[in-house]
């Protein structure tokens, strides 16, 4: 079914097919729920109304729309993307739904500003597969890959003049975490946000990039964690999981009530 679904979709003239994506994409913003998001509960508990968060990865805005309810009319999102297709159809459903707290920016995150190339794989059928678009090298594009050339920008820069308000971010950057969290420098010295942070590889057997991001956040004060429950706890050598949370002991004991 899918697989004819998308093709139909292939088919249809450019200006119906951005305009049936719209319309799809704001309806299941709109009807996506708490529930359907695992780490849901822990992160509403590191969020209050009027905060300042950083969505990094925002696809089309299920967790942006989330994070906008919970900081509230006086609270602030920034909300990133850097896929042009992908943005148009995240700015257009926050306006759909009325979230004026959510600034959308248009560009990835990075440990500079400039240009760069992302790849988009595709699924086994052929359709393109934004959620794992990445920024490669031209060494690194695959062959027949579709490339697309992205803005980046640096966490620091785009939350600007709102940097000592930012309580939390969410960071799902295709394997571009250290880049986007160097990125981050100032941030994080200054207003120290708990993370949330998709990685990909084993923490106990770590690409190099991983361990250097490990030991930078550490030397901030960042220890790690995962979800249990409605709670988080330390982790163990060996668990494994996809988020990690980064927290500060002011993290534990001023929004999640431990230690």
């Amino acid at each position: 079914m899918s697989h004819l679904r998308h093709t139909v979709i292939r088919w249809l003239p450019a200006r119906l097919r951005h305009a049936l994506r719209a319309w799809n994409s704001s309806r299941q913003v709109r009807h996506f729920t708490e529930e359907r998001w695992p780490e849901a509960a822990v992160v509403r508990q590191l969020i209050r109304p009027g905060d300042v968060v950083v969505d990094a990865g925002a696809n089309i805005g299920y967790l942006s729309a989330l994070l906008a309810r919970w900081v509230g009319p006086s609270g602030l999102v920034h909300s990133i993307e850097p896929i042009p297709e992908t943005f148009q159809l995240l700015q257009n459903t926050m306006q759909k739904l009325g979230l004026r707290q959510v600034r959308c920016h248009d560009c990835g995150v990075s440990d500079r500003s400039g240009d760069a190339v992302m790849e988009v794989p595709a699924y086994p059928d052929g359709a393109e597969n934004f959620y794992e678009s990445h920024v490669v090298t031209a060494a690194q594009l695959a062959e027949n890959a579709r490339a697309i050339k992205v803005r980046l920008m640096t966490l620091d820069e785009v939350v600007g003049e709102t940097l000592p308000r930012v309580s939390f971010m969410k960071v799902d950057v295709e394997g571009h975490e250290e880049s986007a969290l160097l990125g981050a420098a100032r941030l994080l010295e200054q207003a120290r946000p708990a993370l949330l942070v998709e990685i990909n590889h084993s923490l106990d057997q770590p690409t190099a990039e991983t361990a250097r991001l490990l030991v930078r956040l550490e030397s901030l004060g960042y220890g790690v964690y995962v979800r249990e429950g409605t709670k988080v706890i330390r982790r163990r050598p060996g668990q494994r999981a996809v988020d990690y949370f980064f927290l500060t002991s002011d993290h534990l004991s001023d929004r999640l009530g431990a230690l």
